[in-house]
């Protein structure tokens, strides 16, 4: 084991994956001091350092030990074991120098339906780092992560349809109203009539002769 504060190493007990207190300088090894300044990359690099590559190999047993390493690293923990899940350290263990690029290319390949763009990167960055590869290769991934999308041109809006012009409404003639009724002409008074005389003219046959009466005179009683 190595102590990141003093740089003293020794040899652990290989009943424990690791050892909390630095046998030399007494510092905490639990990984609660050293979290904070070590990156994913270190502790994969320290895991390969003490126990030789082939522990990546050791799935379950390599992430124990970065467990113990950087406890607070739960994030990088959990996707590295999916990585590994998939034997990405086989292809960072096998690649040559020449085909290096091809396996960053199949490495995100591999993982793209199951992890983030993000997580990704970060699995990348740390095995590459890790391994010494060459920085640049991460363009191959980070491309990918920081570039955002292809914009999406809008989508053309037909024109609003216009309403109808309001056509105004026609005149409506008047009503007409009936004639009012003209009241009847005031009639004249009739005459009154004449009062009975005691006289009798008769015309024609006299009523007590029996004869003609043309000469239109009355007869009678007091002619």
């Amino acid at each position: 084991m190595r102590c990141f504060s003093c740089g003293s190493e020794w040899k652990a007990s290989p009943r424990f994956s690791e050892q909390t207190v630095c046998p030399f300088c007494g510092k905490d090894l639990s990984g609660e001091q050293i979290d904070t300044v070590l990156t994913a990359a270190d502790v994969i690099k320290e895991i390969i350092k003490k126990h030789g590559i082939d522990i990546l190999q050791q799935k379950e047993r390599f992430i124990g030990l970065f467990g113990d390493i950087a406890p607070k690293m739960a994030y990088e923990k959990k996707i590295i074991k999916y990585a590994l899940d998939e034997n990405i350290a086989f292809l960072f263990i096998k690649s040559e120098e020449s085909q290096r690029e091809k396996t960053i290319c199949q490495i995100h390949k591999l993982l793209e339906d199951i992890l983030s763009e993000k997580a990704i990167f970060i699995i990348t960055e740390a095995f590459i780092q890790a391994f010494d590869w060459d920085g640049d290769l991460l363009s191959l991934i980070k491309s990918s992560v920081t570039q955002p999308p292809n914009p999406i041109p809008p989508i053309p809006m037909p024109p609003m349809p216009q309403p109808p012009t309001p056509i105004p409404p026609l005149p409506i003639p008047p009503t007409p109203q009936p004639p009012r009724p003209v009241p009847p002409s005031p009639q004249p008074p009739k005459p009154a009539p004449l009062p009975p005389t005691s006289q009798t003219v008769l015309f024609g046959f006299d009523e007590y002769t029996g004869e003609l009466n043309t000469d239109g005179k009355p007869h009678g009683i007091g002619a």
